[in-house]
């Protein structure tokens, strides 16, 4: 190509370097899961488990560009395997009074990864390093006590709620050297519900904890996205 008197030239391995850089492989999987549905004491409790094995192929991550890091491009890992288990309960233990919970492991890690060279003319292995971006536990468990009224009244119940949601282990990077270990959350609610109208007061993050929600790397630094703090809010929905 030509713009003003500057000439510039590409050679036909110009052209395919570029295309080995902007091009990826397709990725492939094969996923292996089996769990099972119960249901207890009269349909008053439920419980699902479940355990599930993936091997991945070409796996497609999304990483910063260059040594520097600029700009994210997407390649491929030579391969990946994940395994883990999961648990989710829901119980009611009378008219008012409900209970949930869940949890899960994964266990996601590099079994071939041969990422290049680096700045220094080293080859860069992952292989054995864990996955970027995918929590190691996760938990859910929350509770719900509902007061209800006579059906003469305005108000049909006033339910208050507690929610507890926890992740982590967390890798950013796939050197595994950046990492948001283990946080909870703690969220509640107290809805009135009348026969066209609900008012939900809402606050999360109750204890106000901070932890970081992404991180990335550019021009040879970090930067964190942190999470949100203690927040309140109200939400009022009618029916018509």
């Amino acid at each position: 190509s030509a713009r003003g008197d500057m000439e510039i030239t590409h050679t036909a391995e110009d052209y395919k370097n570029i295309e080995n850089t902007i091009s990826y492989r397709p990725e492939t999987s094969w996923n292996y899961e089996i769990g099972s549905h119960l249901n207890l004491f009269d349909n008053r409790m439920h419980i699902d488990v479940a355990a599930f094995f993936m091997q991945v192929k070409n796996q497609q991550l999304s990483v910063m560009a260059g040594n520097y890091g600029f700009g994210r491009m997407m390649v491929n890992a030579g391969s990946s395997e994940s395994y883990g288990a999961e648990v989710s309960l829901t119980a009611s233990v009378n008219r008012n009074l409900s209970l949930n919970g869940s949890y899960g492991y994964t266990h996601s890690t590099f079994k071939k990864y041969d990422a290049g060279k680096s700045s220094s003319d080293e080859n860069i292995d992952y292989s054995g390093h864990y996955v970027p971006f995918v929590p190691r536990h996760t938990m859910n468990a929350g509770v719900n006590y509902s007061f209800f009224f006579n059906e003469n009244n305005w108000a049909q119940s006033l339910t208050v709620g507690l929610n507890y949601t926890g992740a982590g282990k967390i890798y950013w990077t796939e050197k595994n050297d950046v990492s948001q270990s283990f946080y909870g959350t703690l969220n509640g609610r107290i809805s009135l519900q009348a026969k066209a109208l609900q008012i939900d007061f809402w606050g999360r993050n109750l204890t106000n904890k901070d932890y970081t929600t992404f991180y990335f790397e550019s021009m040879a630094r970090g930067f964190e996205q942190r999470s949100k703090p203690l927040q309140f809010g109200v939400d009022v929905r009618y029916h018509f």
